[in-house]
């Protein structure tokens, strides 16, 4: 059994000639046998980091729901931090998700709860759904205010977007079975509208799916083509 002291946290167990089996070497209390001669079981420990953890809720072309608190936090590595999701008007809460990095979730299917990064930055999501179906679209973004909302339109010929902000954005169109037809990145000095050809070999009539990002937004926006 390892116990840290005041201001640090247990981390693992190592065996440095690997002579012992530890059954579970990242628990402050585990078992271990030595497998030959003579060795030396070691615990280390070290204190908490402050590190990056985004919180975002997903949704489809419009927002479902709303988390607390959004965007990015700075937290305690180790240390359970409490985050929120609260649906919009005819969704519910389905689950948090985490996406990026090393993270536990108290409990993924509850509104309120608690996330603990174990080691370095993390993302979790919250996923929202219908409240009278149940279901999850596969093509979902990122939550964003309405008034920061990208929007797409398509001919056969061309492909106009709107970009709510001054920045970069990658534009990527994908066929309805996913694959890339067409990729550009483009600049704005603010919320502007941006018309560019599209290789007509490759567009023909039919759905298609827009994914525009700027930074942490995201948005995948289905355009039926004419």
């Amino acid at each position: 059994t390892a116990t840290a002291d005041p201001g640090y946290h247990f981390v693992h167990w190592r065996t440095p000639d690997n002579a012992a089996w530890i059954q579970d070497s990242l628990s402050d209390s585990t078992v271990a046998s030595v497998v030959y001669g003579t060795t030396t079981i070691e615990a280390f420990f070290k204190q908490p980091e402050t590190i990056t953890l985004k919180v975002f809720s997903y949704l489809y072309n419009s927002r479902r729901g709303t988390v607390s608190p959004r965007g990015t936090n700075q937290v305690t590595e180790n240390v359970p931090f409490t985050i929120s999701a609260t649906p919009d008007s005819g969704f519910v809460f389905k689950d948090w998700r985490v996406e990026k990095g090393l993270a536990f979730v108290e409990d993924p299917l509850s509104e309120t709860t608690t996330i603990t990064c174990i080691n370095g930055d993390a993302r979790v999501v919250a996923y929202f759904t219908p409240a009278e179906t149940d279901t999850t679209s596969i093509y979902m973004a990122h939550d964003m205010p309405q008034e920061h909302s990208f929007s797409a339109t398509a001919t056969p010929r061309s492909l106009t977007i709107t970009t709510p902000e001054a920045g970069a954005v990658s534009v990527s169109l994908f066929d309805a079975r996913g694959g890339l037809v067409f990729s550009r990145e483009v600049t704005s000095s603010g919320a502007s509208h941006f018309t560019m050809p599209l290789p007509s070999q490759l567009i023909g009539t039919g759905m298609y799916f827009c994914r525009l990002q700027a930074g942490d937004q995201l948005a995948d926006i289905p355009l039926f083509v004419r």
